[in-house]
């Protein structure tokens, strides 16, 4: 089946990414990210609004979809990621024809169930690629890393008019500077999955991919759901993806060694429309 997918040509489509974001207000305009802010309203007397997943804001972007994998964009991305309280998942969707690849490397697929999709019967058979066998990139842009530089004097009632501090009580002075730099998650993880086969026509409907992270990892998890339906070109018809649906759940603080952390999940819910040859196809 693999190469069924290798062998699509060249298109071009317009992808539009929603965004929904828990523990974190609405985003202002000033943030970099394009597209309206707006924020679910909740009854402050019912419940914490923190609890709920705001819709953030909405994208549009022109992809290039190669043989079946989406093409990373061209242009530097210059979004202020993780500073604007924001995550971005740099690596595309992963792609159906790899996936299939390391899946029967790995072992092949597993029978697992009948499920309905669209009103539609369609097998659901499961596989799983282990470390040494996956290719699975997982690249995650922000996390802070924090740098303290300077001296911090500690003293006490007795000793503050000679380490120079002020008060009764004890405290701290000096001259402390804190740095904040930010970098990307990456990774290479094994990973499981679903694949949604119509039994008619061997056609995959659905791919799900949820990678293996390790509990230390700043990235929690990472689940993709690709949906896939045809799309009509000219005299030729194409099984081509149609939506995603990517979740996940971070640690927004990195790694600061922080005795606790907080997590923050982000749904990414995308839609391809408008698909064409690229040009000098």
């Amino acid at each position: 089946m693999a190469g069924v997918y290798e062998k699509l040509p060249a298109l071009t489509a317009t992808k539009t990414i929603l965004r929904f974001q828990d523990n974190v207000e609405a985003v202002a305009s000033s943030s970099g990210v394009k597209g309206s802010v707006t924020d679910v309203v909740t009854d402050p007397g019912f419940s914490n609004a923190a609890s709920f997943i705001h819709f953030i804001n909405s994208t549009e972007t022109h992809i290039t979809n190669n043989h079946g994998a989406e093409k990373p964009p061209a242009g530097k991305d210059t979004t202020p990621w993780g500073a604007n309280r924001m995550i971005a998942v740099q690596e595309p969707d992963p792609a159906l024809g790899t996936v299939l690849q390391l899946a029967e490397a790995a072992g092949g697929l597993q029978w697992l169930r009948w499920e309905l999709i669209n009103g539609k019967p369609v097998a659901v058979f499961s596989f799983s690629v282990p470390k040494k066998k996956t290719r699975l990139a997982v690249d995650v842009c922000c996390f802070p890393d924090v740098i303290q530089t300077g001296v911090a004097r500690f003293y006490t009632s007795a000793s503050a008019p000679i380490l120079g501090g002020g008060g009764s009580g004890g405290g701290v002075a000096g001259n402390m500077q804190t740095n904040t730099n930010w970098h990307n998650f990456k990774t290479v993880a094994p990973f499981h999955g679903r694949l949604f086969i119509e039994p008619e026509t061997g056609i995959v409907v659905r791919m799900i991919t949820e990678p293996e992270l390790k509990p230390s990892d700043v990235v929690h998890q990472m689940d993709t759901r690709i949906d896939f339906g045809p799309i009509q070109i000219g005299q030729s018809t194409w099984i081509v993806p149609v939506r995603t649906v990517v979740n996940t759940v971070v640690v927004p603080n990195g790694d600061s060694q922080a005795g606790t952390y907080s997590t923050r999940c982000t749904l990414f819910s995308s839609e391809y429309k408008d698909y064409r040859l690229a040009e000098g196809k």
